[in-house]
């Protein structure tokens, strides 16, 4: 076996692996749908508090969740799925700031909630995607919007949107690759070491 196989053979494995794990466990590979939403122009707009409104699963049960205006990314929210797969539609609503949301537990089974425009708020139309409308087809997704308000009509405009690298995964890959370069230079000194004393002997 040369130095080459100690290279090849943790990648085979890895992806092997990798392939395998998807297939025979489908829920632990992949946990929940993920999709990461960013809003420009919120800053324009004090008087109200955003939120995205979205379908989650195959029996499109009602969700919501807060745009964040004071974190790290600033104007971001997060719409996720946990095994369920299923995301959208999604809808930006601008409700102003100090009035009350319904509690998640209130819109079980409130399918028309989702699509309605909830009374003293401003709703968008369905929200696009790069190819459509944004759905779990975005799945681990950065997507970016811009936001206008035009008296009581709320637009939001698809900008672009992206997949970032799995990180995990190349540090994984990185780590395995490390690990054998490293044993393929044990292997090395170890050869050089037993061929010293050996070839030191036949000159004597």
């Amino acid at each position: 076996m040369n130095r080459w196989s100690f290279l090849l053979i943790p990648v085979i494995a890895l992806v092997l692996v990798g392939e395998a794990w998807a297939d025979a466990m489908p829920f632990f590979s992949n946990p929940r749908t993920q999709i990461q939403v960013s809003f420009a122009n919120l800053e324009k707009y004090p008087e109200y508090d955003f939120y995205v409104k979205f379908g989650v699963g195959e029996h499109t049960l009602s969700d919501y969740v807060k745009v964040k205006t004071l974190q790290n990314p600033a104007n971001c929210a997060t719409l996720h799925a946990w095994g369920r797969g299923k995301l959208g539609p999604m809808y930006l609503v601008a409700v102003p700031r100090g009035q009350e949301t319904p509690g998640h537990s209130e819109l079980r089974g409130k399918l028309d909630w989702l699509i309605t425009k909830i009374p003293g708020t401003l709703q968008s139309e369905q929200m696009l995607g790069p190819e459509g409308f944004l759905s779990e087809a975005e799945n681990n997704y950065e997507v970016d919007y811009r936001v206008h308000i035009d008296r009581d009509v709320l637009t939001v405009v698809f900008l672009q949107a992206r997949k970032p690298f799995s990180i995990p995964w190349f540090s994984i890959a990185g780590m395995m690759l490390l690990v054998s370069l490293a044993t393929v230079v044990i292997i090395r000194r170890r050869r050089s070491n037993y061929a010293g004393p050996s070839s030191t002997a036949e000159t004597h």
